[in-house]
């Protein structure tokens, strides 16, 4: 069974803070195996997310 976080915003939306790299970052310390970053009206880090999950183990969603 994998552990996936399916709801994650980025400083590109506007009720998130933290940048692509330090979601994908903290996703890793904390165990998970996937993230989807999920911004409002914005595709772009969502795009990097997937681009760069394997360079911290993850599945990019």
């Amino acid at each position: 069974m994998l552990s996936v976080e399916l709801h994650a915003h980025s400083a590109l939306s506007y009720d998130g803070r933290d940048p692509v790299d330090r979601l994908l970052e903290r996703a890793a310390a904390v165990g998970l195996d996937a993230l989807a970053v999920t911004d409002h009206d914005e595709i772009d880090a969502s795009l990097d997310a997937a681009d760069h999950a394997a360079d911290y183990g993850l599945v990019g969603i």
